[in-house]
């Protein structure tokens, strides 16, 4: 039988670790040809199953309590968790740009919104305002409220100035915006020299939303 190799040139925690490691190759090797006929039917599945989910928990319990990155992509989701909480989409731009704002405040190098709103919000209080003027003919009497606040994509786009958020954008390719021209996007794009030009090839947009 051969020799188990001498670890002692290792800091302690690494050879712990290699000397861990090694065990569960061995086991792994043993009890690998067994682990598929485990009479035992449901979450226990042979020794290995075992091992792995035992190994596995310690794991993602150790890297649930390291601090969080410092750099990298973080994405904030809209769930139904989001929903159930601040109410059913679409929310009011105003609290759109609440969420920037705060975002905003932990410092990110930049922000990328990917949604598009095509369509002026409908519940600003100046539109709502409007609305009724145009279906009950009666005048909504807005008071205490900040002229800032009575519309709210005024309020958003003051937000979106204020922060580094690159808002998302829908290009059309059937038709031409009425009235709008799609403008290229301020991108500095070289080629290498003998390389193909590949954008060449993409369809051109005739309009931008």
């Amino acid at each position: 039988m051969n020799a188990i190799p001498k670890i002692d040139g290792l800091p302690r925690p690494a050879r712990t670790g290699l000397s861990v490691a090694m065990v569960i190759l061995t086991l792994a090797a043993a009890f690998g040809p067994f682990s598929s006929l485990s009479p035992v039917q449901g979450p226990v599945q042979g020794p290995v199953k075992i091992m792995d989910r035992f190994f596995y928990d310690r794991y993602m319990r150790h890297l649930g309590s390291t601090a969080p990155y410092t750099h990298g992509v973080t994405i904030v989701d809209i769930d139904e968790t989001s929903l159930a909480g601040a109410g059913q989409w679409p929310w009011p731009r105003y609290r759109l740009g609440q969420m920037l704002a705060i975002l905003s405040a932990h410092e990110p190098q930049a922000m990328g919104l990917d949604i598009v709103f095509p369509e002026a919000d409908r519940l600003s209080l100046n539109h709502l305002a409007q609305q009724f003027r145009s279906d009950f003919k009666v005048d909504l009497q807005i008071s205490n409220v900040p002229a800032t606040l009575t519309d709210n994509d005024g309020f958003f786009g003051h937000i979106l100035g204020q922060t580094r958020t690159v808002g998302a954008r829908y290009y059309y390719f059937d038709h031409t915006t009425e009235g709008e021209i799609c403008r290229d996007a301020s991108l500095d794009i070289r080629i290498a020299e003998g390389e193909t030009d590949m954008l060449a090839a993409l369809p051109r947009a005739k309009g931008t939303l």
